[in-house]
């Protein structure tokens, strides 16, 4: 049984190695979840040298409800730059695909999630988008899920029809 205060909310949010850094609990609004991930410094892809710290870039995603509420997952995504002046890899930043896809608005658990709702519960788009409690992301989701990354075959033989908005 873990008693640590930082590692019990470590694994409620349930990303592998990633520190939670706080939550923004307004009243009206989605939680927010504030994480940073525990990845040791990387090396340049270009030169192979040591990339210096660029500063921090908050990215939003949407993720999967919190007790019945709302979640964005806020990622304190590390920007690193390559101290050489030969190599062309110039600034770089954090990928975890356990978070999210490069670009997405979507969490990967969510994104996985919206695609079984949609693929196999023949579920609308727009309804996954309201109970993400999302505006504006419609388009967005109608591209990435079943299309993208995030693809799940429907069964063989199974009649129950795709339906897109």
């Amino acid at each position: 049984m873990e008693v640590e205060p930082s590692r019990m909310c470590e694994l409620l949010v349930d990303l592998g190695d990633v520190e939670v850094l706080g939550v923004d609990d307004v009243e009206g609004e989605p939680l927010r979840v504030h994480v940073r991930c525990r990845a040791p410094r990387p090396v340049c892809e270009g030169c192979g040298g040591v990339l210096w710290s660029d500063g921090e870039r908050l990215v939003e995603l949407v993720d999967l409800l919190s007790y019945g509420k709302p979640r964005r997952l806020v990622w304190h995504k590390r920007m690193w730059r390559c101290p050489s002046g030969d190599c062309e890899v110039g600034c770089v930043s954090e990928q975890n695909a356990e978070i999210a896809p490069p670009r997405e608005k979507l969490t990967s658990r969510a994104g996985r999630w919206a695609t079984y709702q949609v693929g196999r519960r023949a579920r609308l788009v727009t309804d996954i988008a309201d109970e993400f409690a999302v505006v504006g992301i419609r388009s967005t989701m109608r591209c990435s899920v079943g299309v993208k990354h995030f693809l799940m075959p429907i069964p063989t033989g199974s009649q129950r029809p795709m339906r897109w908005v």
